[in-house]
């Protein structure tokens, strides 16, 4: 039998630690906009509808609907240019971590129209 104390502390236990890991695991949005604004944005239009400063470099809120989330990370783990045609990308090296901030930031992007 469920007791309303031990339903209460069942509850506090899943949302002090079980929630912020399911949180963490999906990446920081605001960490991924840094991360976007210091080594992306030279190349792409990192907010808003574009251009890009490179014509060819496509824009991070176009991506959603033209890169599979687990394309990106294959991206940003590889640097693999997923549908970049001419255009070249500098050799990164992202942690785990970022790859979550990164595809957190671009899904928390207004979708283009």
């Amino acid at each position: 039998m469920v007791t309303t104390k031990s339903a209460i502390a069942c509850g506090l236990f899943c949302y002090l630690f079980i929630s912020p890991a399911i949180a963490a695991d999906q990446g920081n949005p605001i960490d991924g906009h840094k991360l976007a604004q210091a080594l992306c944005s030279r190349c792409h239009a990192i907010s808003g509808p574009g251009p890009s400063p490179v014509a060819a470099a496509p824009v991070f809120r176009n991506l959603p609907k033209t890169q599979p989330p687990e394309d990106l990370s294959a991206v940003f783990e590889g640097n693999r240019l997923a549908g970049h045609s001419s255009v070249e990308m500098p050799q990164f090296s992202f942690a785990p971590d970022q790859i979550d901030d990164l595809l957190a930031y671009i899904r928390s992007l207004p979708r283009a129209e």
